[in-house]
Formats: C-alpha cells, sequence, structure tokens
C-alpha cells in the first residue's frame, strides 16, 4: 500500500511545488509593473509657450508609467481648455480616454471626442493627436464638424489647437458657398 501512496504523494508535492514557483514568478511580475505606476488624482496640468498660457489639461486621474518610455494614461476622461492671448478661453477639447507621451509632446484622446471653438463650431471624432509642441490637432478617423449653418464630414483632418482654422480631408456633406457675382 505504501508503493501506492508514494508516487501519489510525490505527485501532489510536485504540483504543489510548481504552483509555487509560478505564483512567485506572477507576483513579483506583477509588483515590478505596480512599483512603476504612479496613481495621481485630480490633475491640473498647465501648457505654455514663452510664458504664455496655451492650454489647461484636466483629468480625474493619471496613472504615470515610470518605464524605459514614459506615458501618461487617463483612464477617466481628460478635458483641455485652450487660451488666447488675452487668457481667455478660446476653446476646448474633451474626451472619455487620454494617453500622453511627454517624450514626443503628443496626447492622444479618444472615444467620444469632441472640440468646440469660440465660435461654437463643434467637431466629433472617436480619436484626435494634440502635438503640445506645433499647436496643431490632427486624425485620420472619421469626423463630423457642426457650424451654425452647415454639418460636414470627412476622413480626417487637421486644425490649429484651439479649433479656430481646420481643413477637412475627404469632405462630405453640404457647404454653403459665397455667391461671388
Amino acid at each position: 500500500m505504501s508503493k501506492k501512496i508514494f508516487p501519489l504523494l510525490l505527485l501532489i508535492a510536485t504540483i504543489f511545488s510548481a504552483c509555487e514557483n509560478d505564483l512567485a514568478t506572477i507576483n513579483k511580475i506583477a509588483s515590478l509593473k505596480e512599483a512603476n505606476v504612479e496613481t495621481i488624482k485630480n490633475v491640473t496640468t498647465y501648457y505654455s509657450d514663452k510664458g504664455i498660457l496655451k492650454a489647461q489639461l484636466q483629468s480625474p486621474l493619471v496613472l504615470e508609467y515610470n518605464v524605459k518610455e514614459p506615458y501618461k494614461e487617463l483612464p477617466n476622461g481628460v478635458l483641455v481648455l485652450f487660451y488666447n492671448e488675452e487668457k481667455k478661453e478660446d476653446g476646448r477639447l474633451k474626451a472619455k480616454y487620454g494617453i500622453s507621451y511627454d517624450a514626443q509632446n503628443k496626447i492622444v484622446v479618444k472615444h467620444d471626442v469632441e472640440v468646440v471653438n469660440v465660435k461654437g463650431e463643434k467637431l466629433n471624432t472617436d480619436e484626435l493627436t494634440w502635438d503640445t509642441k506645433a499647436h496643431i490637432l490632427f486624425t485620420d478617423k472619421p469626423v463630423k464638424i457642426t457650424t451654425g449653418k452647415e454639418i460636414l464630414f470627412g476622413d480626417g483632418m487637421t486644425a490649429k489647437e484651439d479649433f479656430s482654422e481646420y481643413k477637412i480631408k475627404h469632405l462630405t456633406g453640404t457647404v454653403k458657398m459665397k455667391n461671388d457675382l
């Protein structure tokens, strides 16, 4: 009888020791990942150019990843207020998710992205990149721009960061033209 129990006990011991090693490895990897992530709540970041305030970014939660190529994740949404030279708001951007690549001076926002300029023109898209150094917004995703009199659609666009000027790629929709006669 002991000859039958010994192999069974050896098998059970091997299984448990293998599980211990795997769990230890998993815990070690998980703790390294957690150690490289800082959680910051209720963040406000200011962007300036030559000492002049250009934008203010707000997010309820920022996860800062301190890895080889650091980045910040904004998983609970983002709001950006753009300012003119007189420090008055002249545009805003909001989205449900964002990710910031500081080394590249780019912030990518996704999911229900909306940009509104001082004239009330509104851009809706699913993904948009803000180049904080070049002060532009761009996307290759479908866009919808609503003005006071028009609804325009396109497959991408570029714009000034305050959305005061924009160029739509592959424009469709009803466009009102000025009568030059």
